[in-house]
């Protein structure tokens, strides 16, 4: 999808501040499209929302509030079957495998990477341009003190309370 984003839209790191992305996963795909784009969650150019999909936008930050057509780019072939590796990487994550079945799940990854590189991109993805609103940067964040546990906490995300603000746990707690 960052090659995509590169080819379509002349994404690179050295424009990110100019573009946000918009996805609908939360795997590990994220990760990368944020390390080789330069959109990152903390310089507010990317946004994740977990629906499961691997559907991606791209585009450019506008200077208004009109929708403006944006890159869509979706996984459409699951390609590969590393539902193998799937039972492995549980084992890994509670600890219980193997050096072998770690060696075997790493050799898995790899295989899978190497097949989907050498996949034509139009096999794997959907590329279309749809009408999206930019997302509204913040300003920068103004942050208190909550009232009650004292932890710092961002103006916005606050909840008025007396003479002070309540962070959303504090107020989930007193519910």
């Amino acid at each position: 999808m960052g090659l995509i984003a590169r080819n379509e839209l002349g994404l690179t790191r050295d424009n990110d501040r100019s573009f946000f992305i918009l996805v609908e996963n939360m795997s590990s795909a994220i990760d990368a499209l944020q390390c080789m784009t330069g959109c990152t969650v903390g310089n507010q150019s990317f946004y994740a929302y977990d629906l499961g999909k691997h559907v991606y936008y791209f585009e450019q930050f506008s200077s208004g509030p009109e929708p403006w057509e944006a890159l869509r780019v979706a996984l459409i072939n699951p390609v590969i079957d590393i539902s193998r590796a799937h039972d492995i990487e549980k084992r890994i994550m509670a600890g219980q495998a193997t050096f072998a079945e770690a060696d075997e799940y790493h050799r898995a990854i790899d295989k899978a990477v190497s097949e989907i590189l050498d996949i034509p991109e139009e096999s794997l993805f959907t590329k279309s341009k749809v009408s999206l609103r930019p997302p509204r940067l913040n300003e920068s964040l103004e942050y208190k003190k909550c009232s009650s546990c004292g932890e710092v906490v961002a103006v916005r995300n606050a909840v008025p309370e007396g003479n002070g603000l309540l962070c959303r746990v504090c107020v989930a707690k007193m519910l």
